[in-house]
């Protein structure tokens, strides 16, 4: 994948994420030369520890769950109580 002289683990960026710090999941994104996955890496860091967007109104989380409750509607187009139930509930039952 891009130049053969650059190692691959120089041209891949990694994302680890999850709900706590015991079910974590990876995705690795590979890219055709160092400088893109360094940018791809600096602007993912900027985003992650942009103070702006984790201090961000509740309408904004509102809004985002919104997003996700229609995203898991059915067939019909309903939203199934049990996926508004899953996302609001606050212990892992």
């Amino acid at each position: 994948m891009g130049a053969s002289d650059t190692p691959l683990e120089d041209k891949q960026v990694t994302v680890a994420y999850g709900s706590d710090l015991v079910n974590i999941n990876f995705i690795n994104f590979s890219c055709n030369c160092k400088e893109v996955a360094q940018l791809w890496t600096d602007n993912l860091l900027k985003m992650a520890y942009n103070l702006m967007a984790l201090n961000s109104p509740a309408t904004v989380f509102l809004e985002k769950a919104h997003t996700k409750v229609q995203l898991l509607t059915d067939r019909d187009g309903r939203i199934p109580v049990k996926n508004v139930l899953k996302m609001f509930a606050q212990h892992k039952d």
